[in-house]
């Protein structure tokens, strides 16, 4: 125990002591590394995002219904689908984001789904 106002108080994390899990810290770094832009889109105009993916499997991979994930202003996504070449070479997939209303709009990922399976 520590006095009010001395120290921090100690929180459980999950990268804390008692439980460690090197997922969450990775993730952690990555959204510390992570850069935030802002960008003027105008209402009403088609604006590109490019993702950037990877399959580490030998044998080719289909992907369907990516689209951008976003908070903020309405908007019109389209997903697309593709297919992702077999090793380690990035694939670089164009995503159309339409936002509908002014005001702010934030990105927050891409969805995505392989064999049925939902990914965010």
């Amino acid at each position: 125990m520590s006095e009010k106002g001395t120290e921090k108080e100690e929180t459980l994390t999950p990268t804390s002591a008692l439980y460690y899990d090197p997922f969450a810290a990775r993730a952690q770094r990555d959204r510390e590394k992570s850069v935030l832009c802002e960008v003027l889109w105008p209402a009403k105009e088609s604006c590109i995002v490019i993702a950037a993916m990877r399959n580490p499997l030998t044998v080719a991979l289909r992907i369907s219904h990516v689209k951008v994930l976003y908070e903020g202003v309405r908007c019109h996504v389209t997903p697309v689908s593709v297919t992702l070449p077999p090793g380690d070479t990035t694939a670089y997939i164009r995503l159309n984001i339409l936002p509908t209303s002014p005001g702010i709009l934030r990105i927050t990922g891409i969805s995505y789904q392989v064999h049925n399976a939902c990914y965010r």
